[in-house]
């Protein structure tokens, strides 16, 4: 279904939807921690135990 909403756009520009997503939620994370790569980063890697 996901997959559907971010191929709205026709054949060749299938991946458009999708990286105005990934770049909306990424703009909005950057907001949220104030563009600190430091508090950024955790969320990233994974903890191994």
């Amino acid at each position: 279904m996901v997959s559907q909403m971010l191929a709205i756009r026709g054949d060749k520009l299938v991946f458009s939807n999708g990286i105005l997503t990934l770049g909306f939620f990424s703009s909005v994370l950057v907001i949220i921690f104030g563009g600190s790569t430091h508090a950024l980063i955790p969320l990233a890697v994974s903890p191994t135990t």
